[in-house]
């Protein structure tokens, strides 16, 4: 003979299934997808706050930048930028103990709209001077480029070389010029 289980037990396990799956439905399975959601929101935001403290530490560090640009001639004026260039020019051949035969700045503005100035310098010393010259061109803090470098020989009973050689300033552009132009500027010769 079999025996049933009473129907009171089955009716109970019954309803037990049901307020379990009620349960899953209504409580838990919501709560485990809001905290999913939540969580991928949390990287996400944690994410973007890095992205901002790294823009804001770029901030500080450009801006400093900047200062150091601004203290050491940098201009976004070409005229002003151009006479800053010829300066520190002369002051580095002026260090150096170079003798300066000419100096003749050349401002020219790109297709895209960027402005540059080319410099060429003509001056004579001993390699030792010439090389100092060319360090603190290399060396300096004003967004220079030297481009173009010839050497050739000078005196040759004092041992002098003779350097000539076209330094590009860079400026950025400017958004309202937006015409493609070459002007070039007057030749200075010093005897």
């Amino acid at each position: 003979m079999k025996r049933n289980p009473p129907k009171h037990l089955l009716a109970i396990i019954a309803l037990c299934l049901l307020g379990l799956l009620a349960f899953d439905r209504l409580l838990l399975s919501p709560y485990l997808n809001t905290r999913t959601r939540l969580a991928s929101e949390k990287k996400e935001l944690s994410l973007l706050l890095h992205q901002d403290k790294e823009l804001f530490e770029r901030k500080e560090m450009w801006a400093a930048q900047w200062e150091n640009l601004k203290k050491a001639g940098f201009s976004i004026d070409p005229g002003e930028a151009e006479n800053n260039a010829l300066k520190s020019v002369r002051e580095w051949i002026s260090a150096s103990g170079l003798t300066l035969v000419s100096l003749k700045p050349e401002r020219s503005i790109t297709r895209n709209g960027t402005k540059n100035i080319s410099i060429q310098a003509v001056c004579a010393g001993t390699i030792s001077k010439i090389t100092e010259f060319l360090w603190h061109i290399e060396s300096s803090s004003l967004p220079l480029k030297i481009t173009g470098l010839q050497l050739s020989m000078g005196k040759e009973e004092r041992g002098e070389l003779s350097l000539q050689v076209r330094i590009a300033l860079f400026l950025p552009s400017d958004k309202e010029n937006g015409s493609v132009s070459t002007a070039n500027s007057q030749k200075e010769s010093i005897p």
